[in-house]
C-alpha cells in the first residue's frame, strides 16, 4: 500500500494546458491502485479542496500539499556561522515540499497571488528579452510556452536545451522572479501545521555547483565528464546543508530524476538518491519520501504512481504533522 507525494494538476500555472484537473488526478491515482495521493501544485493551494472532496467521494487517501520555490543568499557571514569561509557570496533557488498544509492560512493565500503575480512579470520579461510580439503568443502564456517558441524558431533542439542555454544557462533565469526567501517558505509551511521536505535535493547541487567532496561517489572519470570540480567554497554539506537544517526541514525527498526530462541518467539519480538517503538518516530525518513528480507533460517518463511512498512513512510524516500543529 503506498501513496504518491508529488502530484501536479492545471492548478500548477506552467502546465494549466496539460496537466488535468484536481478531481481527475484522484481518480487517475485510484485507477492506478494507490492508497492516497497528495496534491503539490507548484506555490498554489487553489486545487486542494476540489482535490480532497473528490478523494472523499471515491474513497482514497488524500494529503493537501503544495511545492513552494524559494530564493537563498548564501552570505560569507551566514557561513562564518556555522564554522566554514567562503570567498564570495552566491545565491541558489529550489522548492520545498510541504505535507499537510491548511490551504486556507492566510500566508498560504498570499504566497499564491506574490508567486502569480511574479511569474506574469518574469514572462512577460523573457518575452521581451527574446523579442517574441505579445500576439505571437497564446493568452496567458508561461515560461514553457516560451521555450517552445524558442524551439520553433530552431534556437534550441527541445524544451531542455532552451532552457539550459537560453533561459536559464548555469541554472539562473535571464530575467528573475522574485522568489520567497529560504526561512520564510519553511516557517510559513510549518505555521500552516504542514511537514516541510526538501524537493530534488540533487537537481539544487547540481544546477548550482555544490557538489560535496565525493561528487555523491562517483566511482570513475568517465562518469564525472561535463561535471564541474570540486569547489570548497560551494560546497553544499558547508554552505547551504546548514541553513536548512536551521530553517526546520524535516527531509530530503528520494525523485525519479532520470524519468522527468532533466537530462539526469539513471547511475546518476542512484548517486543523487542514495546521498538524500544518507542525509535524512544522518539527521535523523524522515527517510524515502517518494512520488512521481507527474506533469503530464508531452515526451516525461512519468506517470501517476510510478514512484510510490510506503504506507509507514505516510504515518511518520502524520506524525510530524501533529507535533507541528500541536506546537503552534
Amino acid at each position: 500500500m503506498a501513496y504518491d507525494l508529488h502530484l501536479h494538476s492545471k492548478c500548477s500555472r506552467h502546465v494549466r494546458n496539460v496537466a488535468p484537473s484536481p478531481t481527475q488526478i484522484v481518480l487517475y491515482a485510484k485507477k492506478s491502485g494507490l492508497e492516497g495521493l497528495a496534491l503539490t501544485d507548484h506555490d498554489s493551494r487553489a486545487g486542494i479542496m476540489e482535490a480532497q472532496a473528490a478523494a472523499g467521494r471515491i474513497g482514497i487517501g488524500f494529503i493537501p500539499g503544495i511545492e513552494m520555490s524559494f530564493g537563498c543568499d548564501i552570505t560569507k557571514e551566514d557561513v562564518k556561522l556555522f564554522g566554514h569561509d567562503i570567498a564570495e557570496d552566491f545565491y541558489v533557488e529550489g522548492e520545498i515540499l510541504g505535507y499537510f498544509i491548511n490551504p486556507d492560512y492566510n500566508e498560504l493565500r498570499q504566497i499564491e497571488k506574490d508567486g502569480e503575480d511574479s511569474r506574469r512579470i518574469r514572462d512577460s520579461g523573457l518575452r521581451k528579452a527574446l523579442n517574441i510580439p505579445r500576439e505571437e503568443l497564446v493568452d496567458d502564456y508561461t515560461r514553457d510556452d516560451l521555450a517552445d517558441r524558442v524551439v520553433e524558431d530552431g534556437l534550441a533542439e527541445n524544451r531542455s536545451d532552451a532552457y539550459t542555454k537560453i533561459l536559464k544557462p548555469a541554472g539562473k533565469s535571464i530575467v528573475e522572479r522574485k522568489k520567497t526567501p529560504l526561512k520564510d517558505v519553511v516557517r510559513i509551511i510549518k505555521d500552516a501545521g504542514g511537514v516541510p521536505i526538501v524537493a530534488h535535493v540533487g537537481m539544487i547541487i547540481r544546477d548550482y555547483w555544490l557538489w560535496p567532496p565525493d561528487a555523491f561517489g562517483y566511482p570513475d572519470e568517465d562518469l564525472r565528464k561535463g561535471l564541474p570540480e570540486y569547489d570548497s567554497d560551494r560546497d553544499f554539506e558547508k554552505t547551504l546543508l546548514p541553513i536548512l537544517l536551521e530553517s526546520g526541514i524535516k527531509g530530503f525527498e528520494v525523485y525519479p530524476y532520470a524519468l522527468v526530462g532533466k537530462g539526469v541518467s539513471q547511475i546518476e539519480m542512484i548517486f543523487f538518491n542514495f546521498y538524500a538517503e544518507k542525509l535524512n538518516q544522518e539527521h535523523n530525518l524522515i527517510n524515502r519520501i517518494r512520488g512521481s513528480d507527474c506533469h503530464f507533460q508531452p515526451n516525461i517518463n512519468t506517470q501517476i504512481g510510478c514512484w510510490q511512498t510506503d504506507i509507514s512513512i505516510i504515518k511518520m510524516l502524520k506524525e510530524e504533522h501533529l507535533k507541528i500543529t500541536k506546537a503552534l
